[in-house]
């Protein structure tokens, strides 16, 4: 008996912001092997100014390109809506599969995106990758990095002046 296996749809989504880092392609790699077919929606600028105290570290064109540019990545998509879910994405892809990160739970995800899930059949899988380098943990290093480095120099500069 012949059977012909099913074409999977996955969605993935974030910010990606300032750049996706090892942790996002680690959870895009294992994405990829739960389907066929890997679609990101890549938030807003309106999205990551909400989520990053009113900032935006890269605009979301540029992210979408870094993220489309990821080889398990076959598309990359602007999220829909404003609201920082993926509810709005969700009913307009109408995926198979919605891979959630190594962080998230069903605890911790929005209702509405479970209920739009639920509305167009999509099943989510949690824990898709490894919780590593959070962006948030990313910047915070360089800020801390950049500050020693200014403190340092203009030290030197003291010294030497």
């Amino acid at each position: 008996m012949n059977k012909k296996k099913k074409f999977l749809t996955v969605l993935s989504a974030g910010h990606f912001d300032p750049f996706p880092h090892r942790g996002h392609i680690h959870h895009f790699e294992k994405a990829k092997k739960l389907g066929n077919w890997l679609i990101v929606a890549v938030n807003s600028d309106e999205d990551c100014r909400k989520k990053h105290d009113g900032l935006c570290y890269m605009p979301q064109e540029e992210r979408m390109l870094q993220v489309g540019a990821l080889k398990p990545v076959d598309e990359v998509i602007p999220a829909y809506g404003n609201d920082g879910t993926m509810t709005q994405t969700i009913l307009k892809v109408k995926p198979d599969l919605f891979a959630k990160g190594g962080d998230r739970t069903p605890d911790n995800m929005p209702q509405s995106e479970l209920d739009a899930c639920k509305k167009v059949g999509c099943r989510i899988v949690y824990g898709v990758g490894r919780p590593e380098n959070s962006s948030s943990s990313i910047i915070q290093k360089i800020l801390y990095m950049s500050k020693e480095w200014f403190r340092k120099k203009f030290k030197n500069e003291a010294n030497t002046g």
